[in-house]
């Protein structure tokens, strides 16, 4: 008789403790999932920032080519100097804006450079997000084995071999989820504090607002050297007619 209340009291606290562990892993679970929808986010932001990088890097590479064309014929210009002064002072006028563009472009692409730097750091930032998402997910993975595992302990015992055994193997479970939550609320604080320390971006609402700033700023930034790309090929057809009115002379 003694025997078979310490069993079903064995059981019941047995299924006690499984009740309250499940509830726990659950609950783990679900910080797992919105840890893996924030990171989630910075990888979408990251991409975003890579397709907006490649974009400006094409540019560059354009209007550098075009900077250089312009930077020769100013050269041959220059060298005509008292040429075109005699002939035209008009083109003297075209040469000078040109100059103006010039030290224009250069001021954007020091600009520029910056904005690609600080895209640079935000990629840092992601693929620190991206190794944090690979341990949460291995976390999750564990934590779902130790559910299974779990699952299949059976509420009763019928001996009290088998209720000492299954004893065993809850508390094994109870602290494997214990050492796998506090790595996970510590993978949380770093997270957090590499994001407030490198005082770039502290959570991913504010990470998404980085992001649209400085893609409205690299926009602009489009839309200012396309500008000045116009008014380059104005000045270089000024300098051409310039140059044929000079081989005429």
């Amino acid at each position: 008789a003694e025997l078979e209340k310490l069993k079903v009291h064995l059981g019941r606290q047995l299924s006690m403790h499984y009740e309250s562990k499940t509830k726990g892993t659950e609950k783990i679970v679900a910080e797992n999932e919105r840890l893996r929808k924030e990171l989630k986010k910075e990888t979408e932001a990251a991409e975003k920032l890579r397709i907006a990088k490649n974009n400006l890097e094409i540019l560059n590479e354009k209007m550098t080519v075009q900077l250089e064309e312009t930077g020769k014929r100013l050269q041959l210009a220059e060298s005509r100097g008292p040429q075109l002064e005699g002939a035209d002072s008009k083109s003297w006028k075209s040469i000078v804006v040109t100059r103006m563009y010039e030290t224009k472009l250069k001021e954007l692409e020091t600009d520029i450079a910056k904005k690609t730097q600080s895209l640079t750091d935000l990629k840092q930032l992601v693929r620190q997000a991206t190794e944090r998402e690979q341990k949460a997910k291995k976390y999750t993975e564990d934590l779902e084995q130790q559910i299974e595992i779990l699952k299949h302990v059976p509420e009763g015992a019928e001996t009290e071999q088998s209720l000492q055994r299954e004893l065993q193997v809850l508390r094994l479970a109870n602290s494997q989820l214990e050492k796998e939550k506090a790595e996970l609320i510590h993978q949380l604080e770093v997270n957090k504090d590499q994001s407030g320390a490198e005082s770039t971006v502290s959570d991913p609402d504010q990470l998404k607002e980085k992001v649209k700033d400085l893609e409205t700023q690299l926009k602009t930034s489009d839309l200012e050297k396309q500008h000045l790309k116009e008014e380059i090929k104005k000045l270089k057809k000024e300098l051409k007619k310039a140059e044929k009115r000079t081989g005429k002379l």
